[in-house]
Parts: C-alpha cells; structure tokens; sequence
C-alpha cells in the first residue's frame, strides 16, 4: 500500500505524456485552439488544476515533498492570483478580455482591431475551461485516491470522490459564468461569431450624416462565410440609440446583396448577418429605416476574400487607435454627451466688460400717497412681480377729515346748516307772495332764492364731513358720500416694490408701489480707462447672461458716457434690449461683449466644448464611434456662443461639447472599460 501511494505520488506531476508537459498542455493542440494555448511560462502552461491543495500536479508534489501548496502567484499584470480564480484559464487559452487583462497587459488583448473581443473570445474560453478544468479534477480525484491506498483508482475504478465532485462543480460554474458574462442582454447564443471569425481581422468605420451617427464592427469579408455586423446607430438629434427601425448591410457590385435585421437586438445595436456569395471588390452601404428617420452610410468599397487564409492576412481598417480615450456606446448613451462639427465662421475682435440689466430712462415710477389717509379694504392690492397696465388701478385713498374726531362739532354744523335752509326756504316763500302783490322789486325774490341755495349747499357739506369721518374710522366707504382718492399706475410695467396694507393708516409723501417698465431695458457697462480708444468705432455688442444659454445680440447703443467714475476709473455704456427674455431680471449682473472691428473667418468650437484641465484648455475630439482624442487649444475671441480656437483642430472634425468633462475623467481613469454588448 505504501508503494502505491508513493509511486502515485510521483507519477501525479507528469502524467500528460513521455515529453514531461503537462496534459493540459498537450491536450490544447493545434488542431483544437490553433495555438491559442501557447507555452507561455517557461515551458509549462498555467492551466494544471489547483482545486485542492496537495492533489496532482506541482502542488501534489510540494506537498509530498512535505511543502506547503502554492495559493496564490503574481501574473502577468503584476496582480497576485488565487487558485480559484478564472484567469489562468483566460491566460492558458490566449483570450484575456478587456476587464481581466488590459491593453498592453497580456496576451490575447488586441484593442486595435482584431476579432478576438468580448463576444468572439467568450465560446472558446467557455469551452476550454470546461474541458480542462474537467479532465484536471478527474486527474486530481485519480491520484488523491491512490494516495490514500485506494483500489479503484486505477481506470474504471470507483465513482467520484467528494473533493472531485466540488472541483467538477467549480468547473461548471466557471463556464456558465463565462457563458453569461459575454453574453448581451436579450442576444441569443447565435450572436456569437463563428471559429472562423475569429481568425479574420476586424474592421471597425465610423460615419455621421446630419441625422445619424454610424459605429459599425465586423470580421473582414470572405465569400461563403458568415460575417457578423455590430452596427451602432445613435440619433443625431437627441444623441439617444435608435430603437425602433430595420438595419440593412448592402452590398453593390455585379449584384446587389442585401442583408437586414427587422430590428436592433437591443437599444441602438443592430446585428446583421452578411455572407457574401462571391468574392470581388463591392460597395458597402448601411440604410436604416425607422419611423421619421431614414438614413444612408455609404462606406465605400471593401473586398470580399476568396478563403480564410487570404482573409487573415488582410489589412483590416482602422480601429481605436493607440493613444486614444475609450468611452463606450452604453457610456454616451446613458449620459448627458453630445457632440457638433467644429465650423468657420466669421468672429469678430471683442472686448467683455462687467455690465448691469438696468431699466430704461423712464421706465421706473414711484407711487406715493397724494395725503394722509386710510388705505380702502375693497380693493386687493397686487403682489410683487405682478403685471399691470398704465392706468390700471393699484389703491384708493380714503382722506382723513379735516375736523379731525369732533363728531359733535361736525352734527351741530349740520344743524345749523338744516335751520338755516329752513329759515331761507319760507323767506324765499314770503317774498314771492309779495313780489306777486307788488309791494317788493323783483330783486328781493333774486336775493331769496340765492340765499335758499347756498343754505342747502352748506348742509350738504356738513353732511358730507359728517359722513367722512366715519369713513375714516372704519375704513370702508359707502361709495357714494365718501371722499376718496385713487391711486393709479402711471406705465406699464411690473410692480417692483409694495408697501401698502389695506385698512393701513398712511401718512403724505409715503412710497407705497414702484413700477418697473421690461418691454425695453438697459444693459449698462463699465469700460475700462485703458479700453477707452478701443472703443471708438463699435461693430456691435451681445450680452451674456448667466444660464441663459447663448448670448443675446443687442439693439441699439443709447450712449457712451464722456465722465470718468473716479473711484472705479470707468465710464458707462449703455445698450437697449428690447423684449428681453423674462428670465432675465432689473439688476442682474451680465457680461457685455463690445465687438470692436469687423468679423474674420476662423475655426470655431461652441464654449461647452472647451475644458480646463490643469490650467490648460483643451476639447476632445472624437475620431471614432468609440475613441476620442484629447486636444489642447488656445482660444481667441468670442461671438454668439462659439469661441475661436488656434492648434490641432479641423473644420468638420467632431467635437464633445456636452459630456467634455466626463471624457476628461476617463482619460484619467486607468481602468479599460468592458463592453456590455457583443462586438
């Protein structure tokens, strides 16, 4: 039994085959993986099975040499690994994805075009893993049974052990993880490229129209082989992926070919299977046809191979370039990120001074109280901000009396003034009988009557203080005996300022409403001393105000002021706005941009674009549907939201001008993202 053990033992280490490789070594041929298991570790491969310590394998053998096992070593990135890990099955394939090893990190990561990408390395690795790490438990169950005396562990011995049985099980799970992790949300297993694919280098276009951005990826073309189309098409509009639609791939030649998915696998993404018939030189052209979106990508001419061996030594097109920034489809799509063409156009030599919204000349208005009195209770007075039209009424008035309280003075004035109208009227009546007899002139009837009046007169004005005092002590009025003055608005305008309570007690003089005119304000400006000469002769001005978005051009220029402010060594100027926008507001600070001669054609970027980075201004540039470069720039002037830039930039290229900071942080982020969708 002892020499069992010990020639199990022994024997674990180099059961792969008379030539000392290990069997998982071997069993990778070239027939299988075309050299995708390359001996990469200094003549043996990393995929011997570490399942358990103390099995078969160099473990086994540290461990029957009385060594502890190994558990983990560092990788090729630098990184320790654990025995459990799915890396060295990655490693040991050749097929390391973009999360596990990156660019320049290790074998197998090929960022510049190759087909060996997410959806193209996941069957092959789900396969490989699964064999091997199968055959490794089985070769671990083998010689831990004969390492314990064991009869049947010799071939066709007895079931499996419980050790064996949990390395089979970390096996499985391995590939399905595998399997799930490449696979897209919602994509079927036939997503996935063929054996052959993955051979064949990939070529990866970008294009834009006016309404569409076009991302497309996929194997170069070889007659009689299917080639799967990853093609990305983002709305121009919205810069959100196209949902809806059907994606067709066209080939033009000596017959047109076509090939359409009826729709996009997932948002944005269309897969489209293209077999070529015949090999030659064809056109390619992408369409989409959605509802009120139809486009055309002409990609030009692309040559269909004769056979794979041509096909893989083919040139593909240029993919993400080395240097670049990867920002990926989902990134863009789920974020705030547009981008627009860098354009010419005419800017001209500008001068931004600090400047005020200010209202126009007789567009404020103060109202007062005309005399001290009592505020009436019927009318309700307007809140701040509220609108009103000239002549609109804003209050009324209700005086206080002149008697002050005395209401007994004020009742024996109306007494006296109803006795006197009594003692007038019957000496009125007198004299008309003796005018009538004859005995009195005429006069004296003229006399009667106008004394008759002026009695009525004097109690209808008793009367009447009468009745105000009591207005004044309530506040309310009858409407009709009362005194009462109204209080009107003199322009149009918004209500500024209120100060009035209704029932309120006001003295004269008091200001109880200021009214702002906003049909046309003022921008005013401070130039500065040195700027003076500059000044001379204006093109133009636009202010810029604060979340407003794109400057406003202004109307006219009202004045320049001749008096230098002697404290702030500035003069004014002044710029009418007529109907400004109702976001901006009497009193908000602005930027006044004075445009100083006339306008040159030049390279312009919009002001989103430009980000500061360490003090730097720099915009990123996309040069793929993916890829972006980094740019510094100086700028020039700037006129209607766009700003001039001098460096790396050309008319047409396209530009990040929202999302900009976002790019600017994954330039900074060392990690390599991983695409969530099969390429």
């Amino acid at each position: 039994m002892g020499d069992r053990t010990a020639r199990g033992r022994a024997a674990a280490p180099s059961r792969g085959g008379g030539d000392g490789r290990p069997e998982a070594e071997r069993q990778c041929s070239d027939r299988r993986r075309r050299g995708l298991c390359a001996n990469r570790n200094g003549g043996r491969s990393r995929l011997q099975p570490r399942a358990v310590a103390g099995g078969a394998g160099r473990s086994g053998a540290r461990a029957a040499r009385g060594g502890a096992p190994r558990t983990a070593r560092p990788d090729r990135t630098g990184s320790a690994r654990g025995p459990d890990r799915g890396e060295p099955l990655f490693r040991a394939c050749g097929r390391v994805p973009g999360h596990i090893g990156r660019a320049g990190g290790g074998a197998g990561v090929d960022r510049a075009g190759s087909v060996r990408r997410r959806g193209v390395w996941c069957a092959g690795v789900a396969r490989c893993a699964s064999r091997h790490a199968g055959r490794g438990s089985a070769r671990a169950g083998v010689a831990r049974r004969r390492a314990a005396g064991d009869d049947r562990a010799g071939p066709g011995g007895g079931g499996d052990t419980e050790p064996m049985k949990m390395t089979r099980i970390a096996a499985g799970i391995v590939a399905l993880a595998l399997a799930g992790a490449c696979s897209a949300p919602g994509a079927a297993p036939a997503d996935l490229p063929d054996a052959d694919s993955e051979e064949r280098p990939a070529v990866v276009e970008t294009r834009w129209t006016d309404r569409t951005e076009l991302f497309v990826e996929y194997p170069v073309l070889v007659a009689g082989e299917t080639s799967r189309f990853a093609i990305h098409l983002t709305d121009l509009v919205t810069f959100e992926p196209v949902r809806t639609g059907r994606a067709a791939v066209v080939l033009s030649g000596a017959g047109d070919e076509m090939f359409t998915a009826d729709a996009p696998g997932r948002p944005g993404i269309f897969g489209v299977d293209v077999t070529p018939p015949v090999a030659g030189t064809y056109d390619l052209e992408i369409r989409l046809d959605a509802p009120g979106l139809a486009d055309r990508h002409r990609l030009g001419s692309v040559t269909v191979h004769g056979s794979l061996d041509a096909a893989a030594g083919a040139s593909a097109a240029a993919g993400d370039d080395a240097g670049t920034i990867p920002f990926l489809k989902e990134q863009q799509w789920t974020l705030d990120f547009a981008t627009a063409s860098a354009e010419v156009r005419p800017v001209a030599d500008s001068l931004a001074i600090a400047a005020e919204i200010a209202p126009r000349t007789g567009g404020r208005a103060d109202v007062t109280m005309p005399v001290a009195g009592r505020l009436a209770e019927e009318l309700p007075l307007l809140p701040i901000g509220s609108f009103v039209a000239r002549g609109d009424t804003l209050a009324e008035v209700i005086p206080h009396s002149g008697h002050g309280e005395d209401r007994p003075a004020l009742e024996l004035d109306v007494a006296e003034a109803r006795s006197v109208l009594e003692l007038s009227r019957a000496t009125r009546a007198r004299v008309d009988r003796l005018v009538e007899a004859g005995a009195v002139p005429e006069r004296r009837q003229f006399e009667a009557r106008v004394a008759e009046e002026t009695a009525e007169a004097r109690l209808h004005a008793a009367e009447a203080h009468l009745a105000q005092l009591d207005a004044t002590r309530t506040g309310q009025g009858n409407g009709a005996s009362d005194v009462r003055f109204v209080l009107r608005a003199p322009i149009a305008g918004v209500v500024a300022f209120s100060d009035a309570t209704p029932g309120a007690s006001v003295e004269a003089a008091t200001r109880l409403f200021q009214l702002v005119a906003v049909d046309r304000v003022h921008v005013v400006g401070s130039v500065p001393e040195a700027a003076l000469p500059r000044i001379a002769d204006l093109a133009g001005a636009e202010v810029d105000v604060p979340g407003l978005g794109a400057p406003v051009p202004l109307d006219r220029l009202v004045a320049v002021g001749r008096v230098l402010d002697p404290v702030a060594r500035t003069v004014p100027i002044t710029y009418e706005l007529r109907d400004p926008d109702p976001r901006i507001a009497i009193g908000q600070a602005v930027e006044l941009r004075l445009f100083l001669s006339a306008a040159t054609e030049t390279v312009t970027v919009p002001e989103s674009a430009v980000v500061d980075d360490a003090g730097q201004p720099v915009i990123f540039v996309q040069v793929g549907g993916e890829s972006f470069e980094r740019r510094p720039v100086t700028l020039g002037n700037r006129e209607g939201g766009a700003v001039q830039v001098a460096g790396d930039v050309a008319p047409g290229e396209r530009i990040v001008v929202r999302g900009a900071p976002l790019i600017r942080l994954a330039a900074l982020s060392p990690q390599v993202p991983a695409h969530g969708h099969t390429h």
